[in-house]
């Protein structure tokens, strides 16, 4: 009997617009790498995401295929994703794939396991398009039912399958996401205090309730921080909707916009820091809490979802529509430098339990699990 597994990653869902799905999978390959030298992977990226696994080269049992589709190409990417990837794995004699975005293919000729980050894809945070939900309604329960697994990043989501898919599913299991540590100093101080916010501009990110609550702390207690909010403005309206917002709040000067940045400039905007908030209405994760922890920042963040299940005790906790506890929160900690102290070593001691090698553990055992099965 074959022992080796032959595995395709299917990494075409990358692009410059969602950071978190490529953070997932560009850390879960690499930490495969350093954990699996027998079985062969095939990394499928678009033309927009070859640069991106240069590391592989030293990898005998990593090959990166490039398929010729742009990123941006939404049609031709789902098309490669349902059809085309699935074929060509058939034909290349693959025994499982793997599925990292949330849905997996239509057609159904190899085993694969889907990896499923939260449930906005239904739209049961009513925060996607009809075009997007009719896909996703025809395509999301489709793919979990037909996997031979499905992976979860937290609890949370998991339990989100179970209450809101009315179908019979395979085993669902919970693989938690890493973090990677920042490991090196600020080269370049801050030249003011700030309150940071690091994730794409959605409107379930809440941060109206965010300006809100950072009008209210000022006007009371008169802080000099500003407020720097980090990440794509993902349909190029939300900047401009928040900077009126904030205008009407009398904080739009105390505010910075910084778009997207290089992964060492969100290390400095982490490291010089004062404290870190993340007020979302829903996550199926929460990767920047981890990132915080690990630069040593105090955080706050919601007190629904999956935040309480990332953040443990090493946080304060908020109801994210709660402008007056979320600005008293933020006192708490800008104040008190012991209690800041206090969750800055709370936050290392949490961090620890997140690695990508961890999460690459889970996924490979999954992965070795599925194979076993259909080698019976």
């Amino acid at each position: 009997m074959k022992t080796n597994m032959n595995i395709v990653i299917n990494a075409l869902t990358i692009t410059s617009r969602h950071k978190g799905g490529k953070t997932y999978i560009v850390n879960l390959v690499n930490a495969l790498v350093g954990i699996d030298k027998k079985n062969k992977y095939y990394i499928i990226v678009n033309k927009n995401g070859k640069t991106l696994f240069k590391n592989l080269n030293s990898a005998i049992n990593f090959k990166v295929i490039v398929m010729p589709i742009s990123g941006k190409n939404k049609k031709a990417r789902l098309f490669f994703d349902h059809i085309i990837l699935p074929l060509w794995a058939y034909l290349k004699s693959i025994d499982i794939l793997l599925y990292p975005n949330n849905i997996g293919p239509l057609i159904n000729i190899i085993p694969y396991v889907v990896v499923v980050h939260d449930l906005g894809c239904l739209n049961i945070y009513k925060t996607i398009s009809r075009p997007r939900q009719l896909y996703y309604k025809l395509f999301f329960t489709h793919s979990l039912k037909k996997s031979s697994c499905i992976i979860t990043v937290s609890r949370f989501t998991k339990n989100s399958i179970l209450k809101n898919v009315k179908s019979k599913l395979p085993k669902i299991l919970v693989v938690y996401e890493g973090v990677n540590p920042i490991d090196f100093p600020p080269s370049n101080k801050s030249e003011f205090n700030y309150i940071l916010f690091v994730g794409t501009l959605y409107q379930h990110k809440n941060i109206s309730s965010l300006i809100s609550a950072f009008s209210w702390l000022k006007n009371k207690y008169n802080i000099k921080h500003k407020l720097v909010i980090v990440g794509l403005d993902i349909d190029g309206k939300q900047v401009g909707i928040l900077r009126r917002f904030a205008q009407k709040k009398g904080v739009v000067k105390d505010i910075l916009f910084t778009g997207a940045v290089s992964d060492y400039r969100l290390k400095q905007y982490y490291l010089n820091a004062d404290l870190f908030i993340t007020p979302s209405l829903f996550e199926g994760f929460g990767l920047p809490i981890l990132e915080a922890m690990g630069a040593g920042i105090p955080v706050i963040a919601s007190n629904n979802t999956a935040m309480p299940e990332v953040v443990g005790d090493a946080g304060i906790l908020v109801k994210p529509k709660d402008i007056k506890g979320m600005a008293e929160a933020m006192y708490k900690i800008l104040s008190n430098s012991k209690f800041r102290i206090h969750l800055i070593k709370k936050g290392h001691k949490r961090v620890k339990r997140f690695s990508w090698e961890k999460t690459a553990q889970g996924v490979l055992k999954v992965l070795q699990e599925v194979y076993d099965i259909n080698q019976r």
